[in-house]
């Protein structure tokens, strides 16, 4: 019906299902081309996409069909109304602590979910993080870089996460793991509450992970306006360190919940001031 966005990874259409009547997401995984239903690969992708749908929870965007079209492997996922968290910050600003706690406790929520099903996501970043229109939060493309085979995308030259959100292991050439996806929470809560990318307004990879290497996000420790528990807790998900950084859902969930009251209306009113503007 249209298109819904490219990536990286391939370009997302709208679309309808005709037997069922409904409209999806088809995501055409362009980056690994050519694969065939005899291929090894074939197997791996098929196995990979039966993990994922086991994944069953509200905060993760469900996975309804796969298949390969002129070697080109596709994902039918359900459809979205709203938008991402990327191009709701873009227009909004920094959101009101509620709003981002909401959007974060959804993210953390989803990730503890497809963890416990051994899924790791690997590309937490906002363009992933879906927001509708009655305040619900998604979090999309989970374990797309497993699915794909990252040797295939490697072999295409794309990249594997997102420079900005990327944990400094992975860019280190570390097989992400759970931790990895803890980081890219704190740096889309760093985004939300300072309107600000982690790394500043740059498009050089070099200069980004230089200083992610380096000296890392800033604290937001001591910065006026934010409840110093939510500050530390994302000083805490951002440590540079995978061994010292928090990965406790729990703790992450007792931080969040007192202060998302109210959040959940807050966040879907911007979701629609965002999407009547869009529409205007």
């Amino acid at each position: 019906m249209r298109l819904l966005g490219r990536g990286g990874m391939g370009v997302v259409y709208e679309a309808e299902d005709t037997r069922l009547g409904r409209r999806v997401a088809v995501k055409m995984l362009t980056a690994v081309e050519g694969l065939t239903a005899q291929d090894a690969a074939w197997e791996r992708f098929q196995r990979e996409a039966r993990a994922l749908a086991r994944i069953e929870h509200p905060g993760v965007v469900t996975l309804y069909d796969n298949g390969v079209h002129d070697g080109t492997p596709y994902l039918v996922m359900q459809v979205l109304d709203g938008t991402s968290l990327a191009e709701l910050v873009l227009h909004s600003g920094p959101l009101p602590v509620p709003a981002a706690c909401t959007v974060a406790l959804g993210i953390a929520e989803a990730l503890e979910a497809g963890h416990h099903k051994g899924v790791v996501h690997r590309d937490v970043k906002p363009s992933n993080v879906g927001t509708t229109r009655g305040g619900r939060v998604v979090l999309q493309d989970f374990g797309l870089a497993r699915l794909a085979g990252e040797a295939a995308i490697t072999r295409t030259g794309a990249l594997i996460g997102t420079p900005q959100f990327m944990a400094p292991e992975a860019m280190r050439g570390v097989l992400p793991g759970p931790a990895a996806d803890w980081y890219g929470l704190g740096a889309c809560v760093f985004l939300m509450l300072t309107g600000e990318l982690p790394f500043g307004q740059t498009a050089d990879v070099g200069a980004i992970m230089e200083r992610a290497l380096g000296d890392g996000i800033r604290p937001l420790t001591g910065t006026g306006g934010l409840p110093q528990s939510l500050a530390g807790l994302v000083d805490e998900l951002c440590r540079q360190d995978p061994e010292r950084r928090l990965v406790d859902p729990r703790v992450v969930r007792d931080t969040l919940v007192p202060l998302t009251y109210g959040g959940t209306q807050t966040l879907a009113d911007l979701v629609k001031r965002h999407v009547r503007d869009e529409a205007v």
